[in-house]
């Protein structure tokens, strides 16, 4: 498994509770997340390029804080309702982001093929002066 994002990449208070042991099985599973969704676009792991593309750090954070307020749902509420709580509200908050960051991700910002040889964005162009 590869490091695409590390413990550092989530700043949430809640999850800056937890102990590094705990915080790091999250961010294990994460990047796991990361390599399956490069399979899914036909990438394969070995053809990741690091440091990964900012969209998929964000993923990787959102996928990994989505996991960690599942799994604390209903942890500091005493009503036996979801209303007012806390995991459950950053839950529904991280899946509800990465429905809006994961169609933006592509192929190629895992593999890097956006860059030229000289590497510049494709989109660049060179100024020369006088």
């Amino acid at each position: 498994m590869g490091t695409y994002i590390t413990i550092t990449d989530i700043t949430n208070k809640l999850f800056s509770r937890l102990g590094d042991a705990s915080k790091q099985v999250y961010v294990d599973k994460a990047n796991i997340e990361i390599e399956d969704f490069s399979l899914r676009l036909g990438i394969p792991v070995a053809d990741i390029v690091t440091p990964v593309h900012e969209k998929i750090i964000r993923y990787g954070t959102l996928y990994a804080l989505s996991l960690f307020a599942e799994d604390n749902i209903g942890f500091n509420n005493s009503k036996g309702t979801s209303e007012g709580d806390v995991y459950d509200e950053l839950f529904k908050r991280t899946r509800y982001l990465i429905q809006n960051v994961k169609p933006e991700i592509v192929a190629v910002m895992f593999n890097g093929e956006t860059q030229t040889p000289d590497n510049r964005a494709v989109r660049s162009i060179r100024l020369v002066r006088g």
